[in-house]
């Protein structure tokens, strides 16, 4: 009998409509995927980095759904962001990639007007442009250990800026509570899963987001090691997620941000289509081993 395959694989999913080349107005606006002077670690809200959670409705307050409009196809959900700073989110690098891809397709298939978007939790048409972008230097540069072993994960962090300012930015969690996370640890994310799911779980024109609970199974290293805790920045948890949870923010039982829902692991289903065509559905693993990672590889960005 052959066994299945199980995969670790980033959770956003594919393209909805067929549509490589830069999408021109986001390379103008993007550059080389470069914020510029953020000024990340100092601005007026000095309080995202304080230790003092805020209460539990500005916290869902604080994420949202990034999406590409595209004429003639409604918005596409790429992943969920969350407020960083009053004009900056936090999301995964492969969630900042999926926008760009969307935007080449655009360009290579001569549909203008696609643009992308941020769309705040609990609220009803309101559309916030996102202008620009920046991923982590070592996304997906993690090589092997001493003995070999690849890496089951990499700083899959971006930064996005938006083109005004919102209120509730989340509150991060010290680095000293960072390195004492341990496995039984109580943890939730509030994002927005969409693949697979009845009606895509969201509507884009009045957004809702979805609340998982569970635990921290294991804090680990890129390669599943313990290697202390500065180096740790793996998280393993129980919490459910698929496609669309991307950049989710996960918070622990102070409700401050730990960390970002990136992986999980998956067994892949083939299926064959009556035209031949390959169909590969991403089920979630029985196991409930997912990944996450720590949030202040944002830090220095």
């Amino acid at each position: 009998m052959k066994l299945p395959v199980v995969v670790l694989a980033v959770i956003v999913f594919g393209l909805s409509f067929h549509m490589s080349a830069y999408a021109s107005e986001w390379e103008t606006v993007v550059g080389q995927d470069d914020l510029g002077n953020m000024d990340t670690t100092a601005q007026e809200n000095s309080s995202i980095n304080s230790s003092t959670a805020i209460n539990a409705e500005d916290r869902a307050k604080g994420v949202g759904l990034v999406v590409v409009a595209v004429p003639g196809h409604g918005p596409i959900p790429r992943g969920t962001a969350w407020l960083y700073k009053t004009d900056v989110l936090a999301t995964n690098a492969h969630v900042a990639l999926a926008v760009k891809d969307v935007l080449n397709v655009c360009e290579k298939e001569s549909v203008s007007g696609c643009v992308p978007y941020y769309l705040p939790n609990q609220s009803k048409g309101k559309f916030i442009q996102i202008v620009n972008f920046s991923i982590h230097s070592d996304y997906k540069k993690i090589g092997v250990d001493m003995n070999g072993k690849s890496p089951v994960n990499s700083p899959d962090v971006a930064l996005m800026r938006l083109k005004e300012k919102l209120p509730f930015p989340l509150s991060v969690a010290s680095k000293e509570t960072l390195k004492n996370l341990n496995p039984g640890d109580a943890i939730q994310y509030i994002g927005f899963p969409t693949e697979n799911l009845q009606g895509g779980n969201v509507n884009c024109n009045n957004v809702l987001a979805t609340t998982q609970s569970g635990t921290i199974s294991a804090v680990s290293d890129w390669w599943l090691g313990d290697s202390g805790p500065e180096a740790n920045k793996v998280i393993r948890h129980d919490m459910g997620v698929t496609g669309g949870a991307s950049g989710s923010p996960i918070f622990n039982k102070d409700g401050q941000v730990i960390g970002l829902v990136n992986a999980m692991n998956i067994v892949p289903i083939v299926k064959f289509t009556k035209s031949g065509k390959v169909n590969v559905i991403r089920t979630p693993n029985a196991a409930m081993v997912n990944y996450g990672i720590r949030v202040d590889l944002l830090e220095n960005m």
